[in-house]
């Protein structure tokens, strides 16, 4: 009975270790997640024109449709697909840097 005791024990105890180092690395990926959060956002603000960040947050944030977006800026459909695609591709390099 000692025997069966004590296995539960080591069990318990390496349940808790891991358990441990589950939230551990949770808490590393969450801060990463954050800082990778916060600088996405400092890039959104600095590094795209007015019209990306126009187009990207309508779309992305609002949920809007590109047909929507053009019409409320009085864009083409096409130029508002333009924006929002070379916007991306220099979050995209941003994101190769960091």
């Amino acid at each position: 009975m000692a025997a069966k005791y004590l296995y539960m024990f080591d069990s318990q105890e390496k349940e808790a270790s891991v358990n441990n180092y589950l939230e551990s690395i949770a808490e590393t990926n969450d801060s990463k997640h954050n800082r990778m959060k916060a600088l996405m956002l400092r890039g959104i603000r600095h590094e795209l024109t007015d019209r990306q960040r126009d187009c990207i947050s309508m779309k992305y944030i609002d949920g809007l449709r590109a047909e929507v977006i053009a019409n409320r800026l009085g864009l083409s459909t096409a130029t508002v697909y333009k924006h929002i695609r070379k916007g991306i591709e220099r979050l995209r390099r941003l994101e190769y840097y960091l």
